[in-house]
């Protein structure tokens, strides 16, 4: 859903809007979609007070159905001027699957290219570690006095997390990422992404070990700490240094490499990391410290590449 929306999205700025034009929509779109997820967190973290957990899943049923609003708008003003030619031919699986593998080739044809797919891959496993580490630390930190987990505590929490981290994510992006990446220079931004897991790891396996592998409240604080700057991190300088990576990019080129990153690279990244999950979950969680340290420090040599 995500990757057919932002594609069709810039697909219908670049028939509207000339390049200078379409650069002012990066920050328009930033402001509105962090003050929107803003907004989100702090409604979650206050609603539970009278609604049911579950009930929320009702409220993002209602959002969903009021965001086909300014869609019919769009698609009632530009049908007409948007409307592509019509298809001649059958649509057939194999058609798709050539187009796929010339993505691809696409995707993989440079050293470049084929670098940073792999960085997205490793980052999205390791964030797909760090997701369960916070999860797991969260269900154990807010139970209830019976012991057992309390949804309504562990609802707020998760809402006033993600909206501290999307407003610093705000902040750091405007206030920081530009001016930290005009300094040590685009490639050197990439490395903000691995080092942050690098130290996240392995702040959470001193907490483990220095605590006898209790997973108390020193656990919960550092995993806290750690997937909190991981997150800041990713909606900012780990982005805009990407994101400018692509630029110099061929036009045609940009376009299919970013599509087969986005749709391909990093579910893949997604889908790594909860197989590895499943795993490891046979081992104890040292084992999975232990083994996500290693691949942080190859998600950084990698980069370094």
């Amino acid at each position: 859903m995500k990757g057919l929306l932002f594609l069709q999205f810039w697909l219908i700025a670049g028939d509207i809007y000339e390049l200078r034009q379409a650069k002012r929509l990066f920050p328009i779109l930033l402001g509105f979609s962090l003050g929107g997820g803003l907004a989100a967190s702090i409604a979650a973290s206050i609603l539970p007070r009278w609604i049911v957990t579950e009930d929320l899943l009702l409220t993002a049923a209602i959002l969903l159905f009021l965001g086909l609003l300014p869609i019919q708008t769009v698609s009632r003003l530009y049908r007409e001027r948007l409307r592509p030619a019509p298809i001649r031919t059958k649509f057939r699986l194999r058609d798709g699957l050539r187009r796929l593998r010339s993505d691809l080739s696409v995707a993989l044809s440079s050293s470049l290219l084929r670098n940073l797919s792999l960085c997205f891959l490793l980052f999205g496993l390791l964030a797909q570690v760090m997701d369960y580490l916070m999860g797991k630390a969260a269900s154990l930190h807010f139970v209830d006095p019976s012991g057992n987990v309390d949804p309504q505590s562990l609802t707020a929490f998760y809402a006033v997390l993600n909206g501290a981290v999307i407003g610093i994510g705000a902040l750091t992006q405007f206030l920081v990422a530009n001016r930290f990446i005009s300094s040590v220079g685009v490639t050197r931004g990439q490395l903000a992404g691995p080092l942050t897991f690098l130290m996240a790891f392995s702040a959470i396996g001193i907490a483990l070990l220095s605590s006898g592998n209790q997973l108390g409240a020193v656990f919960f604080f550092t995993v806290l700490a750690g997937r909190a700057v991981q997150k800041v991190i990713r909606i900012s300088i780990y982005r805009s240094s990407t994101d400018l990576i692509f630029n110099p990019i061929p036009s045609e080129r940009r376009g299919r490499a970013k599509a087969f990153k986005e749709t391909v690279i990093e579910p893949t990244g997604a889908l790594a990391g909860g197989l590895f999950l499943i795993v490891s979950g046979t081992f104890g969680l040292g084992v999975l410290i232990s083994v996500s340290l290693v691949l942080s420090a190859v998600f950084l040599i990698w980069s370094l590449k």
